[in-house]
């Protein structure tokens, strides 16, 4: 194969994986440590280019994760957030290294909860994006209304960019608030224990447009014969969404480039360059 043919196949793979849809997750791992099943976390997180994590509880675990994911071949990265709330939950962001880039790694967001929402800003071909993390156990009333809060308060600091997704890990099924839309019905079944936990990816229709309307749960729970091995992987099952990266981004100026991340140890998280306090 000679050097010109090489750069074609070159382009034409580079093309191929721009133009398939983005799928992206939100996951709530129970506690995400080391003494859970990270080869089973990462079994999920493999099948996503980008996933919204809940409930990390260990940095180490996230070195472990990355770990795995390394020696399998497949390259990505995570940034964890500092503490939140009194229990002092952590959120992630995990995302496959080839597909999505981060912009800037963001900061909470104050809303007058008992956890306080994470963002940061991510593209993947022409769709940039600011991905919203948060964990309640609110009731759907009062749950409904935080997001609103966080959409809202999203919206401000970011004006200029429509793109806004909110991955939220909720004690019950909560409607959205317009002009959000829950992109997955509000019965989808999430909990392991038949309890009423819940979990979905918000946004605005008319503004994110590349949401194709694909969406799914993953029953990893069922590719195991033993409930417990289950468990070690969280009590709650993901959920998901497919995005086409391709279409160009119509929600006006967006997110201004180059990256604001300097190189670091993924994984780790660092005081001023991780998701901020």
């Amino acid at each position: 194969m000679n050097v010109g043919t090489c750069c074609l196949v070159l382009l034409l793979s580079s093309l191929s994986a721009t133009a398939q849809p983005l799928r992206i997750a939100s996951f709530h791992a129970s506690g995400l440590s080391l003494d859970s099943d990270l080869e089973g976390v990462a079994d999920i997180i493999q099948q996503y280019d980008f996933a919204a994590i809940q409930d990390l509880r260990d940095l180490a675990a996230a070195d472990g994760l990355l770990a795995i994911l390394f020696r399998r071949g497949d390259v990505f990265k995570v940034l964890p957030s500092q503490p939140s709330g009194a229990d002092q939950v952590r959120y992630a962001f995990a995302w496959r290294d080839r597909r999505v880039q981060i912009l800037a790694p963001g900061a909470f967001l104050d809303i007058g909860a008992e956890r306080r929402p994470v963002y940061a800003t991510f593209r993947a071909g022409d769709f940039d994006f600011v991905a919203l993390n948060y964990q309640t156990r609110a009731p759907a009333a009062s749950a409904a209304t935080e997001l609103e809060k966080a959409y809202q308060s999203m919206r401000q600091r970011l004006p200029d960019e429509g793109d806004v997704l909110l991955f939220a890990s909720l004690a019950e099924p909560t409607p959205s608030a317009a002009p959000l839309h829950n992109a997955l019905p509000l019965d989808i079944p999430v909990a392991l224990d038949q309890s009423g936990a819940s979990a979905n990816i918000y946004l605005v229709n008319a503004l994110t447009r590349e949401f194709t309307g694909v969406h799914g749960v993953d029953f990893f729970d069922q590719r195991s014969e033993d409930p417990q091995a289950a468990a070690r992987i969280s009590q709650l099952r993901p959920v998901w969404a497919e995005f086409a990266p391709d279409g160009g981004d119509d929600d006006g100026p967006g997110i201004a480039l180059p990256s604001a991340i300097e190189d670091q140890t993924w994984g780790r998280a660092k005081t001023r360059r991780s998701t901020a306090q």
